[in-house]
């Protein structure tokens, strides 16, 4: 049942997103792409070396598309005091801004997928599992140079989330197990990006 509800949400919110681009684009009248940009985010490096790199193109002065991925093998400490949060994500979305794209206030919406493993990173518990949703978010690009932006946002994704969760971080004792509709903040944002 969740997995046709998240389904039909994602068809909605595609169609919705897709009418929403092409009146903009309509309105633009733009007959060639603007550009493109690529990102990485000095947040996700930040929290415990999570390897990142966003890839964006504009569909017109004020709309753009953008593609995360997101990976993280490490673990830092051992025995009980390991902190991880190893992961593999990916995130697709569009993006409507409110003035020139790359540039100003920007609101976004989209889908992403992560395969998660954390311990004793931002609370106690020892977690792994899959989580995908429906993500929405807002943020500011700031014109450094010609070439170079520095972007700050903040999302929240919401979705089903297959999880166990452990005694601790390397007994394996399972404490809970099951899915759940999970909320989380998503793409927090401080980043640098390149135009081409």
């Amino acid at each position: 049942m969740c997995g046709r509800i998240y389904a039909a949400s994602l068809s909605l919110l595609f169609v919705l997103l897709t009418g929403a681009a092409q009146t903009l684009i309509a309105q633009d009248n733009v007959e060639e792409l603007y550009g493109t940009s690529i990102s990485v985010n000095a947040v996700d490096l930040a929290s415990l070396a999570v390897i990142n790199a966003e890839a964006g193109a504009e569909l017109s002065r004020r709309v753009s598309l953008y593609f995360n991925a997101k990976y993280s093998p490490f673990e830092f400490g051992s025995g009980d005091d390991i902190r991880r949060n190893r992961q593999i994500a990916f995130n697709a979305g569009v993006r409507l801004w409110t003035w020139h794209t790359f540039s100003g206030w920007f609101f976004g919406a989209g889908a992403g997928f992560m395969r998660f493993n954390r311990s004793n990173w931002l609370s106690e518990r020892n977690w792994e599992g899959d989580f995908y949703g429906l993500q929405v978010g807002v943020g500011y690009s700031y014109m450094l140079a010609k070439h170079i932006n520095l972007d700050f946002g903040a999302g929240v994704m919401a979705g089903p989330c297959r999880y166990s969760e452990y005694s601790c971080p390397t007994c394996g004792v399972l404490k809970d197990k099951g899915k759940k509709i999970h909320v989380e903040p998503n793409n927090i944002l401080i980043q640098l990006s390149y135009l081409f």
